[in-house]
């Protein structure tokens, strides 16, 4: 189910020129279904639920470079 949600996300941002590779649209996607699924806006408590390979340390770099 997570994975078909972030599918659509994506597809979403495919529309939407916030992101151009799809590196970039992968992890917004993560990032919103952590946000949601975690219901904190603290970038700990959202990594916590990405689906991510990385370490945990090296993904809250990720994010706040994004921001």
């Amino acid at each position: 189910m997570k994975t078909i949600i972030g599918e659509q996300v994506i597809e979403i941002l495919d529309t939407v020129p916030l992101a151009k590779n799809l590196a970039c649209k992968i992890f917004i996607s993560s990032f919103v279904l952590g946000w949601i699924e975690s219901r904190k806006v603290q970038f700990r408590e959202v990594d916590l639920h990405m689906e991510s390979k990385s370490k945990v340390d090296s993904a809250q770099r990720r994010i706040q470079a994004f921001f």
